[in-house]
């Protein structure tokens, strides 16, 4: 393995993977996935590093095929997702880990718990997105571009990233007016606004395709169906969230046989991550 923390990059044959670790090295490792638009950076913004420490973690975060520092793969799919983590499992010498999905990382969590529930520990998924076809989907903020066509989600995603890279205010602006008052709260206190929007560059630190590559696979069937996991899936929802509705996780909740649905009230997308991670995390660790 040629893997350098202070380069944040590891080599898996050919391929490059970007990749943060936060907390403890010998701690219990968590592999950590980030949202839609997200990367490593994401553990900045929920301060992994001090909660990890606190209960003797490891997080783990990649950035996924396309995104930050890992090389583009116009080819994947969603299922072929948790090989990689596999291959970066043992590069790392992990034998079993625990998995932590956010928002557009929930997806990428369940394709593991379907596809290598040995090497899983426990899996918690939180402000997860889901298949896009569900109805209770479609006013979802989260899953705006992936259901446009092509050609409009190029569009949408080049001013994005225009306004993240020349005028972050007016993407401030509109962010403002989309999130309910608790996750205004959150972003607004120790600069974690400019924390989220760090992490959002680095999603488009290649340009656009990898970003687009992920509207797309959300998009698309997953490969596998929900009521086929068989490991214990921990999901976490506030009430208040405008990106993912809370309904949204009740319907998962019902498919997947092993769950355990945790609504916490007037917490919404961001809110709940922030005042939630340690409960979170403990629970994680404790399985």
């Amino acid at each position: 393995m040629k893997y350098s923390e202070k380069n944040e990059s590891m080599r898996i044959e050919s391929r490059q993977i970007g990749i943060r670790e936060y907390g403890s090295p010998e701690g219990k490792p968590v592999f950590y996935f980030h949202g839609f638009p997200g990367s490593r950076l994401d553990g900045l913004l929920f301060n992994f590093e001090e909660q990890a420490k606190k209960l003797n973690l490891r997080i783990i975060c990649p950035d996924r095929p396309g995104i930050g520092l890992s090389d583009y793969d116009k080819r994947r799919w969603m299922i072929e997702w948790p090989p990689l983590v596999e291959a970066i499992a043992d590069e790392l010498r992990i034998s079993s880990f625990s998995i932590l999905g956010i928002s557009g990382g929930g997806p990428y969590a369940l394709a593991c718990a379907y596809a290598i529930p040995e090497r899983l520990r426990s899996v918690a998924i939180v402000s997860g997105m889901g298949p896009i076809h569900y109805k209770e989907c479609k006013k979802d903020l989260a899953l705006s571009i992936p259901r446009k066509y092509v050609l409009i989600r190029r569009l949408m995603a080049y001013g994005m990233r225009k306004m993240l890279f020349k005028d972050p205010r007016k993407l401030i602006a509109n962010i403002e007016k989309t999130l309910p008052q608790t996750d205004l709260d959150f972003l607004k206190k120790n600069d974690r606004m400019q924390q989220l929007l760090g992490a959002f560059r680095e999603s488009f630190h290649q340009g656009l395709d990898g970003y687009l590559k992920e509207a797309e696979i959300y998009g698309d069937f997953w490969g596998f169906y929900l009521n086929d996991i068989q490991v214990h899936v921990d999901i976490w929802h506030g009430t208040a969230d405008k990106n993912v509705c809370v309904d949204l996780a009740q319907r998962i909740a019902n498919k997947i046989h092993h769950s355990k649905l945790n609504i916490v009230e007037g917490l919404g997308h961001f809110s709940l991550v922030g005042q939630h991670l340690p409960p979170i995390l403990k629970n994680l660790a404790d399985h």
